[in-house]
C-alpha cells in the first residue's frame, strides 16, 4: 500500500511539475519577502532607536551643563525640581551605589495626561557629576508608537512588493516562453522546418516544446524518406523503361519478321522464333523483379512481424537448399555454416526473397568454373553471411536496374540488419548482417 501511495505521489509530481514550480516560486517569494520585511523593519527601528538615544544623550548633556554652570550639589532638590519641570516628557532617576536618591516621573504622568496611551520607553544610563559627587543617572525618553508602527507598515509594504515582483518575474518568464513557442510555431507554419524549437526548463512547457521539436524532426525525416523513395522509384522506372524497351523492340522486330514472312526457310524461322522467345523470357524476368521490388518496398517496417526461430535450423533450410541447387547446376561451392546454435528473429518470406536474389545473381553472373564461397558465422549478437564469387565476363550486362540489391537492402533493413556489396573487378563480394536475440 505504501509503495502504491509513493508511486501515486511520484506520478502526481511528474504530471504537475509546472504547478509545483509555481507553488515553490510562491513559497520562495514569500520567504524572500519576509526577509526583506525583517531587514527593512530592523533598519527603520535602528534609525528610530539611534535618534532616541541621541535625544537621551542630549538630555544628559543639558542636565550636566545645568549642574555644572550652577554648581549644584546632589542634595539641592529644589534646583533639581526646577530643571525637571522644564522637561515634562522626561523621567529621571539618580542613583548612588545602586541606591536611588532622586526620582522624577513627570514624563510618564504627562504622557497619560495628554491622552497618549500607546508609547515606548527608551532607557539610557549616564554618569552625572554634581558639585559634591558623581552619580548614575537613568534617563527615560517616551516615544510614540506611531513611528514604530509606520516603520513596520513600511517594512511590510517593501516585503510584500518584493515577493510580488519575484513571483511576477517567474510568471513573466513562463509567459515569455509561451509567447516564444507561439512565435516559433508560426515560423514552422510558414514552412521553415529547419528552425529548431527552443527547449528549456523541466516542466510541462519543456515537454510541449520537446514534443513539437520531435514532431518537426519526424516530419523532416518522413519528407526526406518520401523524397528518397520518389527518387528511387523514378530512377527505377527510368531504368526499367530502358531495359524493357530494348528487348521489347527486339521482340516486336522478330514478330514483325515472322508475321510478314520475311525469313528464308525453316532454319531462319526457328532462329527468329528462338530470339522472340528469349526476349519474351527476358521481359518476364524484368517484370518479376519489378513486382518483387514493389512487394518488398510495400512492407512497413513497423507493421512487419518478426517471429523467433532456431537460427541454425532456419538458415540451413534457406541457405543450404540454395547451395545444393548451385552444386546441382555445376557450380563449385565452398559452404561453411556456423556450428553454434542461436536465436534469430525473422520474417521467412523476406529472408527467402533476399537470399533468392543473392543466389540468382551468383547463378547469373558467377563463373561456374571457379569456386564460390558461402560462409556464415555468429558473434555474441550478430549473424554474418559472406558471399564471394568470381565474375563471368561473358554474362555481364553493362547496365542493370539493381532491383535485386534494393530488395536485399530493404529486407535486411526491416530485420534491423544490413546488406553490403563490393565489386573488386574480377570478384563480387556481398555480406548480410542480421541481429540475434540473446
Amino acid at each position: 500500500m505504501s509503495g502504491e501511495r509513493g508511486t501515486a505521489l511520484t506520478n502526481l509530481f511528474v504530471k504537475n511539475r509546472l504547478g509545483w514550480e509555481l507553488l515553490l516560486a510562491a513559497l520562495l517569494s514569500i520567504l524572500m519577502g519576509i526577509g526583506v520585511y525583517w531587514i527593512v523593519s530592523s533598519a527603520a527601528i535602528d534609525i528610530i532607536d539611534t535618534r532616541t538615544h541621541r535625544e537621551a544623550e542630549t538630555v544628559a548633556e543639558l542636565f550636566q551643563e545645568y549642574l555644572s554652570s550652577n554648581q549644584i550639589a546632589s542634595t539641592d532638590k529644589i534646583s533639581l525640581d526646577a530643571w525637571t519641570q522644564d522637561n515634562r516628557y522626561l523621567d529621571l532617576e539618580l542613583y548612588e551605589n545602586d541606591r536611588i536618591f532622586y526620582r522624577f516621573h513627570g514624563g510618564r504622568n504627562n504622557v497619560y495626561k495628554d491622552g497618549h496611551s500607546e508609547y515606548l520607553v527608551w532607557e539610557d544610563e549616564f554618569d552625572i557629576v554634581f558639585k559634591d559627587k558623581t552619580v548614575q543617572a537613568v534617563v527615560y525618553i517616551y516615544s510614540g508608537m506611531k513611528e514604530y508602527l509606520a516603520a513596520e507598515v513600511l517594512a511590510a509594504a517593501f516585503g510584500a512588493l518584493f515577493a510580488f515582483v519575484l513571483l511576477l518575474l517567474f510568471v513573466r518568464g513562463k509567459a515569455r516562453y509561451i509567447a516564444l513557442l507561439s512565435d516559433e510555431l508560426k515560423i514552422l507554419e510558414s514552412g521553415n522546418l529547419n528552425y529548431a524549437i527552443t527547449i528549456k526548463g523541466k516542466d510541462e512547457l519543456m515537454d510541449l516544446a520537446q514534443g513539437i521539436d520531435d514532431m518537426r524532426i519526424a516530419f523532416i525525416e518522413r519528407q526526406n524518406s518520401e523524397e528518397k523513395a520518389r527518387d528511387a522509384n523514378s530512377e527505377l522506372i527510368t531504368a526499367m523503361s530502358h531495359d524493357l524497351r530494348s528487348p521489347l523492340t527486339s521482340l516486336i522486330g522478330y514478330l514483325d519478321i515472322l508475321r510478314l514472312g520475311k525469313y528464308e526457310g525453316d532454319v531462319q524461322f526457328n532462329k527468329f522464333l528462338e530470339g522472340a522467345y528469349k526476349k519474351t523470357y527476358q521481359i518476364k524476368e524484368l517484370s518479376d523483379k519489378l513486382f518483387e521490388y514493389f512487394l518488398v518496398y510495400g512492407e512497413n517496417p513497423e507493421d512487419t512481424q518478426l517471429q523467433v526461430y532456431d537460427g541454425q535450423e532456419l538458415m540451413e533450410q534457406i541457405v543450404a537448399e540454395s547451395v545444393f541447387e548451385l552444386r546441382g547446376d555445376g557450380y563449385l561451392v565452398d559452404y561453411r555454416p556456423a556450428e553454434d546454435s542461436f536465436i534469430l528473429p525473422a520474417n521467412i518470406d523476406l529472408l527467402r526473397r533476399a537470399f533468392d536474389n543473392v543466389f540468382s545473381n551468383i547463378r547469373k553472373y558467377g563463373d561456374p568454373d571457379k569456386k564460390i564461397s558461402v560462409v556464415w558465422e555468429t558473434s555474441k549478437d550478430t549473424l554474418t553471411i559472406n558471399f564471394t564469387n568470381y565474375i563471368d565476363k561473358r554474362n555481364m550486362i553493362t547496365e542493370s536496374t539493381g532491383i535485386g540489391v534494393k530488395v536485399c537492402e530493404m529486407a535486411m533493413s526491416i530485420h534491423g540488419g544490413r546488406y553490403q556489396h563490393w565489386n573488386s573487378g574480377d570478384q563480387y563480394l556481398s555480406t548480410m548482417t542480421l541481429p540475434l536475440r540473446g
